[in-house]
Parts: C-alpha cells; structure tokens; sequence
C-alpha cells in the first residue's frame, strides 16, 4: 500500500509555526511505538512534558519503506526521518479517518463538522503521581 499511497495536504501548526504540508504519515507521539514494533519516536518518554511529531512525506517514501523492511525481517533498526518535540499542535480536519489512541474517529455514522480544527496539547503537572513516605 506505501508504494502507490499518495500523500494528503495536511494543514499543521507546531508550538505556533506553520509545517503545513503533503504527509503520507504524520504522528503525534507520547510513546516510542505505534503497535507492538513500529519505534518511530525511540526518544519519546511520558514524563518530559512534551510529545514529539513524526512525519513521512513523499521525499522520505523509500526510506521509510527500508525501515519498514528492516522491522519486517526482524532488524532492530532506528526510526531514519528527524522527529520534533512539541508542546502544541493544532491541524485542521477535513474528511480522512484519523486514530486516537488506537480508536477510529469519527466513528460509523458520526457527525462531525468539516473543517475542524483539532487541538493537542501537553498540560503541565497533568498528572501527578504520589508516592507514601517510606
């Protein structure tokens, strides 16, 4: 499917600067993988505040299909195209289907109003952890 997939324009803004742009994937990221194999942000971590933005456009296509290759026979190769943190993301929705933490969206015979624009943010001290006093 990578071979023939034609890449989409995608309207992005990262921490208030335009990336605006043809993507054949694009990822918001708080993780290191996307399923059980693809580490395509190997630096993410859940703690630093931030989550990171990896993209494939079309001048990346090959390499991205020898990384996919590599996974595929078993390679422990890193992820090849440069990543970007953030704190911020906003794009505009228009009428692809999109997954959010693995789930479709919209879903079957959901309403939404297109154009949307969607907002990811990281919020400071979201989640605090305590632990007893030994």
């Amino acid at each position: 499917m990578l071979h023939d997939y034609p890449p989409q324009k995608w309207k992005i803004d990262i921490d208030g600067e335009e990336i605006s742009d043809r993507y054949i994937l694009w990822e918001a990221m708080n993780i290191r993988s996307v399923g059980p194999v693809l580490y395509l942000a190997s630096q993410a971590a859940t703690k630093d505040g931030r989550l990171d933005f990896v993209c494939v456009q079309e001048e990346d296509r090959s390499i991205f299909m020898e990384y996919l290759d590599a996974r595929l026979a078993g390679g422990r190769i890193k992820f090849p195209l440069p990543l970007r943190r953030f704190r911020q993301l906003k794009f505009v929705w228009e009428t692809s289907t999109l997954h959010f933490d693995g789930k479709l969206w919209p879903r079957k015979n959901q309403k939404v109003k297109s154009p949307s624009e969607i907002e990811i943010a990281v919020k400071p001290s979201a989640l605090l952890i305590l632990q007893p006093m030994r």
